[in-house]
């Protein structure tokens, strides 16, 4: 009975140390990780000794949103960089957009217009020929999780003009006194506006999103300018003290023009491309 008892403690250790040497780590592979934790390749335990995918470590897992559906940039290939076209009562133009943060970008680019209006004061034919350019530097920011909704807010390096320019056919009546053609002449001057002019919008599009490659915009704002007004005459009475008053009339009925454009509407549509 004792030697039999002997003989099984024997097989039975002779079992245990086989066991342990079959799957003991061997050199080249891999030890299974404590649970919970990543295996890191997934062929690790099949692969030859020394193959260095058995040793690449564990990429953490990376989720494209978070919990309020907000876009995770380390998840996608992008440049925090967008260009886009632009059309509306600033004319055509181009936007350049920079990522800054989550809640703000940096916005720029070009934009042009070009508009003539007709008027007629006391006999005089007015054309205005506006002609506005301007370089945006904005701050969009985006205050709601949907990342699209933004405020904006900075300055419009602006070159604005309107070209004055009038002449009667017959006689130009101002105030109950008469003048010729030949008297009036061609009324000419420039309305020069404000070359740095504040800009307060709101807006939607958010042009540098991760998840996104065209995004439409569109934006709705004002601009704030102001501007000085010269005008004069080449008529035979541009040195008459009447005439003289009467340009002053004239140049008042003229600034009602104007002043429609020192609050000036923004609404534009655009399409952006993030790079």
């Amino acid at each position: 009975m004792k030697k039999t008892l002997f003989a099984c403690l024997i097989g039975l250790y002779a079992f245990t140390e086989t066991h342990a040497q079959y799957y003991a780590p061997q050199p080249g592979y891999r030890q299974a990780p404590p649970p919970g934790r990543s295996m890191g390749h997934p062929d690790a335990f099949r692969m030859q000794p020394n193959d260095p995918r058995a040793y690449r470590a564990a990429e953490p897992v990376i989720y494209p949103y978070d919990e309020r559906g907000r876009p995770n940039p380390d998840a996608f290939e992008w440049t925090g960089f967008s260009l886009g076209v632009k059309a509306g009562t600033v004319g055509l133009g181009l936007d350049a957009t920079i990522y800054l943060a989550e809640w703000v970008n940096f916005r720029t680019g070009l934009q042009a217009f070009y508009f003539t209006y007709k008027d007629t004061i006391y006999g005089v034919d007015f054309d205005y020929d506006l002609t506005m350019l301007g370089i945006p530097l904005l701050l969009d920011f985006y205050p709601t999780d949907s990342g699209n909704f933004r405020l904006s807010a900075g300055v419009i390096l602006s070159s604005t003009e309107v070209d004055i320019s009038g002449s009667t056919r017959t006689i130009a009546r101002i105030n109950g006194v008469e003048f010729s053609k030949q008297q009036v002449g061609t009324i000419s001057g420039t309305a020069d506006y404000d070359t740095v002019v504040p800009y307060f919008g709101i807006g939607f599009g958010n042009p540098v999103k991760p998840d996104s490659a065209l995004t439409f915009t569109f934006d709705f704002g004002f601009m704030i300018q102001d501007y000085d007004l010269s005008l004069k005459s080449n008529g035979t009475a541009a040195n008459d003290a009447g005439f003289k008053k009467a340009l002053g009339d004239f140049a008042g009925e003229v600034e009602d023009v104007l002043d429609y454009l020192k609050i000036y509407p923004v609404i534009t549509f655009g399409l952006a491309y993030h790079f």
